[in-house]
């Protein structure tokens, strides 16, 4: 694997949770021994103090999560992103602390213990953390395999819907990395675009679609793990 090039930045850990409102007791059903082997059947009673509440916590904890992930590309070590994505996480933070507290505010007068905390950790990402270079790497590496695979790679015709959600999964992977790397992941990317399209075109008229993908299996050689290409000499 090539020495990863990597672009400083933020690494950004999620904190965001809703907790509270909602109690789970197990109850032993039926207990049975045959010798050392025993068998015990058992039935989780749940209970929410407040089942409007509890989704709407649920759901701003998700909206929190939604935002901080829209802002950065997601990895395996968390969401990362540049000094704008984190100037605009704050905007987005501003106006989600506030309706957690709101939220808080109205789960309390009614009597609910559902509580919802909205935030993020940012912490510098230096160009020469090597730890971190090879988490990056791998990501790169896996989103960009799963693309070919989604595009069907393997099979006579690609899968319009999976290769969606695969390129989806990609968004911002070249802001990770600089210089040429940081080129082949968007020429990976725009090569995918092509691709789905002429996925959906061919689909239309009942044909096979002849994609190009040579981009993206180019892209995904610059991050190859050490130990791989020690096998393949």
């Amino acid at each position: 694997m090539q020495k990863i090039q990597l672009r400083s930045g933020f690494l950004v850990l999620d904190v965001s949770s809703a907790s509270g409102g909602i109690h789970y007791e197990r109850r032993e059903r039926e207990e049975k021994r045959e010798g050392n082997r025993e068998e015990v059947d058992f039935r989780t009673h749940r209970e929410i103090d407040d089942i409007e509440l509890y989704r709407e916590g649920t759901a701003l904890a998700g909206r929190a999560r939604w935002m901080l992930r829209r802002r950065g590309a997601v990895t395996a070590i968390g969401v990362v992103t540049d000094g704008a994505g984190l100037a605009a996480l704050e905007t987005d933070f501003a106006e989600l602390r506030v309706a957690a507290d709101s939220f808080n505010y109205r789960a309390r007068q009614a009597g609910s213990l559902r509580r919802v905390r909205v935030g993020y950790v940012p912490m510098q990402i230096e160009p020469d953390h090597e730890a971190i270079a090879a988490e990056i790497a791998l990501t790169i590496r896996a989103r960009l395999s799963d693309l070919l695979i989604a595009l069907g790679v393997d099979r006579e015709t690609g899968d319009p819907v999976r290769s969606r959600v695969a390129l989806q999964a990609c968004r911002r992977l070249d802001r990770l990395v600089v210089g040429i790397q940081s080129e082949a992941v968007r020429l990976a990317l725009d090569a995918a675009i092509v691709a789905r399209r002429a996925i959906r075109d061919a689909a239309k008229d009942g044909r096979t679609a002849m994609l190009d993908v040579s981009a993206i299996e180019a892209a995904a050689n610059y991050f190859v793990p050490v130990e791989a290409e020690a096998e393949v000499a």
